[in-house]
């Protein structure tokens, strides 16, 4: 039987990195919820996205949606 595969963005708030020198902002989000999708016998894929801290909203806005268009980059 195969796995469902789901695709899971995470888009970290305020300052908008995702990675901050040697700290993950995502760790431990990550961990709990991959195991949780494999108990339920599902794989999932994270994408971490980091935004322009000083970005506008509209900016902002746009590079999420270029992370999670088919063929999307999630470097901001």
């Amino acid at each position: 039987m195969s796995r469902s595969r789901h695709h899971i963005v995470l888009v970290p708030g305020l300052f908008g990195f995702a990675k901050l020198g040697g700290f993950d902002y995502f760790t431990h989000v990550e961990e709990a919820l991959a195991s949780r999708f494999l108990a339920r016998g599902a794989d999932c894929e994270f994408v971490s996205v980091s935004s322009p801290p000083t970005g506008s909203l509209v900016h902002r806005t746009q590079v999420l949606m270029a992370a999670v268009r088919p063929g999307g980059s999630a470097e901001s």
